[in-house]
């Protein structure tokens, strides 16, 4: 998870608290972050590479996508170029063999995680910015877009019916 990002986020959600108020609190981002991120690596650990029959082009992709899922913005085009996919039906060759288009396959697996850090009583402070960020959206709306678009709850719904604990 990019720090940066992170603590930008943590600033942003803090702002209107007076600085000694802040100051308190930062050992808690630390320990709430180091959860956050042992979730993401957990998750990325779990996640494969499509079988053997699947060309060179899509497992190079799939693994740059694996690689910078929840670090940093991924662009489709970006991915395209980037692994030397150069026809025109990289999407629907994607999606043959690995069942989703390059963008479902990496909303799918940012609303999984995040379905996960919004339902751990560890990280019941994070509010749904922070964890929106940390799997690599840019804003809330665009995280509460999508995650709706997939779960049928906001991601401040899903908290409320799923926060273990």
């Amino acid at each position: 998870m990019p720090s940066g990002l992170f603590i930008q986020a943590c600033l942003m959600a803090l702002k209107p608290m007076r600085s000694n108020r802040i100051l308190q609190l930062i050992p808690a981002i630390h320990v709430s972050q180091a959860i956050c991120q042992e979730i993401i690596r957990s998750y990325r650990r779990q996640l494969t590479v499509p079988e053997d029959d699947c060309p060179p082009q899509i497992k190079r992709v799939v693994e740059t996508i694996h690689r910078d899922l929840f670090r940093k913005p991924i662009g489709i085009y970006e991915l395209k170029v980037q692994c030397n996919f150069g026809s025109k039906g990289y999407s629907g060759k994607f999606k043959y063999y690995v069942g989703r288009t390059p963008k479902d396959y990496i909303l799918h697996h940012q609303c999984e995680l995040a379905k996960q850090l919004l339902s751990d009583p560890r990280l019941s402070e994070f509010n749904c910015l922070e964890v929106g960020i940390a799997i690599g959206f840019q804003s809330l709306s665009s995280f509460s877009m999508a995650f709706k678009s997939r779960t049928g709850y906001s991601p401040s719904e899903w908290r409320s019916r799923n926060l273990e604990g």
